[in-house]
C-alpha cells in the first residue's frame, strides 16, 4: 500500500498520522533551552506539515562537531498542519504522549490552557 495511502488513513482513524519514515524528513533542530529535540517532515506536500519534539535526555559538547543529543526514542510532542495553512497554531493541530511509548492509544489531542503554556490532554 502507497505510504500516502496509509498516512490518510491514519488521518481519517485518529486525526493523526504516525510518524512518517526517514525519506520525508526536511529538517532537525535542538532547542537545548527548551530540551527538545524537533525534527520536521514535509509529506503530501511541499512545505513541513508534521512536526514531532523528542525530549532531550543528555547533551554532550563537542567543540568540534557541535553537540551530540541523546533524545527520548519516542516523541513526547506531535505536531499535523491538517488544515495546510503552514502553521501549527490551530486548535486540532497539537497533540501529546504523556507515556511516551509511541503507542496511538496514548497519544491525546492537547489544548493550551491559557497563558501557562503548558499543553493539556482534551478529556
Amino acid at each position: 500500500m502507497n505510504l500516502k495511502v496509509i498516512f490518510l488513513l491514519g488521518v481519517l482513524v485518529t486525526n493523526l498520522p504516525t510518524e512518517p519514515p526517514e525519506q520525508y524528513l526536511v529538517s532537525e533542530e535542538i532547542d537545548t533551552v527548551v530540551g527538545f529535540y524537533f525534527r520536521n517532515y514535509a509529506v503530501l506536500s511541499d512545505r513541513v506539515n508534521y512536526r514531532t519534539a523528542r525530549q532531550i535526555l543528555t547533551i554532550v559538547q563537542d567543540h568540534l562537531d557541535g553537540y551530540y543529543v541523546d533524545a527520548s526514542h519516542y516523541p513526547l510532542f506531535y505536531w499535523f498542519d491538517a488544515n495546510g495553512d503552514g502553521d501549527f497554531n490551530d486548535p486540532g493541530e497539537m497533540f501529546v504522549d504523556r507515556e511516551m511509548h509511541g503507542c496511538g492509544c496514548d497519544i491525546k489531542p492537547s489544548i493550551d490552557q491559557g497563558n501557562d503554556n503548558v499543553s493539556q490532554p482534551v478529556p
